[in-house]
Order: C-alpha cells, then structure tokens, then sequence
C-alpha cells in the first residue's frame, strides 16, 4: 500500500473512531436524561429530518422498491398470515414513468 493510501485509510480510522466516541457520548447523555427533555427532543427531530431526506430520496429513484423487496421478499409468497407486497393502486412502470396516480 502506498504511504499516501495508508495515511489515508489511518485518517479514516481515526475520524471513524472518533464519530463513535462521539455517538457514545452522546447516548450517555440522552440515557442519563431517561431519553427526554430538550436534548432528546432535538435528537429526535434530527434523526427525523435525516430519515425523511433519505426516504425522499429512495422515493425519487425507486430504491424503496428494492429496499422494500430485500427487507421483506422472504416472507412474500408465504402463508403465515403476513400482508403480501402486492401494491393495491397503480404502480410506476420505470424511473422516466410520469403517471399521476
């Protein structure tokens, strides 16, 4: 491995060690505070907005589909009571698709 490649990889590993040293902060605060108060709610409201950015995201290029397919694909077709992932309404037939549903 080149020298600029390691110090590379090493620099991630630091800032990636770092993060989760952060993140364990961060949860000891929140657990010390029984997850409420104004911490909690501003966490929560962070993770929310980050959460809804990825969804909208999935949503625009169809990856919800595949996400969706991968998460629960092994229990379609089953019969163990579970709701299948038949769709009820009309469905896009590809990403240049621009039916109005």
């Amino acid at each position: 491995m080149r020298a600029d490649a390691r110090d590379e990889a090493e620099r991630r590993a630091a800032n990636s060690a770092e993060r989760r040293r952060r993140d364990l902060d961060l949860r000891n605060e929140l657990a010390k505070a029984d997850f409420e108060g104004v911490g909690w709610d501003l966490f929560a409201n962070e993770l929310a907005k980050y959460g809804i950015a990825v969804m909208v995201v999935w949503m625009r290029t169809h990856r919800i589909f595949g996400e969706c397919a991968r998460i629960f694909g092994a229990r379609r077709g089953k019969n163990s009571g579970s709701r299948s992932l038949r769709t009820t309404g009309p469905t896009r037939t590809g990403p240049t698709s621009r039916r109005s549903w």
